[in-house]
Order: structure tokens, then C-alpha cells, then sequence
């Protein structure tokens, strides 16, 4: 009997552990199917631009799609806040992975002008590519080179959720 409750209990610990993880999915499908993620918790690699009254996640390659409002909520886990002190003062364009629950539903989401939204529960593998929350046609080139750098066939790996400086 105690060998049957301890294997209920590891079926049921080991479920649990999978149900948190999320799945990888490129920008591009994203916005091609957005309906497809609605309400599910998603990874995906993107590039974030910040500033005055924007929080843009995007690639080029889909910019003119639509607009992802990036939601960040006050009650973050510590490792996220710490990721999110390192990031450029004020604004700034970042390439990372972002993780969260994904709002597929068209809709007017951030200052309206967003037709998505993702609800961020970590960032990882942060590398900052300007200290100016420009649009990406406005970044000088070489950090216009490196906006969405290598997202679209690459799966991330696990990273310290910290900024590389360039």
C-alpha cells in the first residue's frame, strides 16, 4: 500500500512539472495564427522596444502584421525583476525570450494601438541592442542588423535572464 501512494504521487508531482512548461513558437506563427495561441502560455523570441508610452514585441519580418502590447505585471518572480533592472534606463530595444500568456483575440490592447498582447512571466537570454526605443527603420544599422537576430529558426536554450552588452 505505501509503495501504491508513493507512485500516485510521483505520477502526480511529474505532471504538474510538465504542465508549467511552455512551448517555443516562432513570431511568425504567432501572427499567423494567433487565434491558435489565445489564452496559452507561450515562449517566444522577439525583440522588445520600450519607451514613453510603448512596449512593442516584434520582428521585422512581421512588423507590419500587427502590434503585441507586452503586459508587465507588478508582482514578478525576483529573477525577472532583476532582468528587467539591467535593461537600458527610460527605453531601450532588447532581443530576448519572452515567456507568457499569450491574448490572441484581436482587440485594443496597451494605448489601443496593439492588436495582441502577451502577459510577461520571465525573460531570458536578454542581449541589448540600443539604449534608444526607436522604431527599428530609425536604429543606426548596425543595430538594425541585429533587431530579431536569429529568431525564426532558432528554439532558445536556457539562459541567466541577463543583458549581454555589446
Amino acid at each position: 500500500m505505501p509503495m501504491r501512494l508513493l507512485l500516485i504521487l510521483l505520477l502526480a508531482c511529474g505532471s504538474g512539472a510538465s504542465a508549467q512548461v511552455a512551448p517555443f513558437v516562432s513570431f511568425v506563427e504567432l501572427l499567423k495564427q494567433p487565434s491558435s495561441f489565445d489564452g496559452k502560455r507561450i515562449s517566444v523570441r522577439a525583440t522588445y522596444r520600450y519607451g514613453f508610452e510603448w512596449q512593442e514585441v516584434y520582428c521585422l519580418s512581421s512588423r507590419a502584421t500587427a502590434k503585441v502590447w507586452l503586459a508587465i505585471p507588478p508582482e514578478l518572480p525576483s529573477s525577472v525583476q532583476k532582468a528587467l533592472r539591467r535593461l537600458p534606463k527610460h527605453q531601450g530595444t532588447v532581443n530576448a525570450t519572452f515567456t507568457g500568456l499569450f491574448h490572441g483575440a484581436r482587440s485594443a490592447y496597451g494605448d489601443g494601438g496593439y492588436q495582441y498582447q502577451l502577459d510577461l512571466e520571465k525573460i531570458e537570454q536578454v542581449e541589448i541592442v540600443s539604449r534608444s526605443g526607436a522604431v527599428a527603420e530609425t536604429l543606426a544599422a548596425n543595430e538594425r542588423s541585429r533587431v530579431c537576430q536569429g529568431t525564426e529558426a532558432e528554439r532558445p536554450g536556457q539562459g541567466a535572464g541577463l543583458p549581454k552588452k555589446h
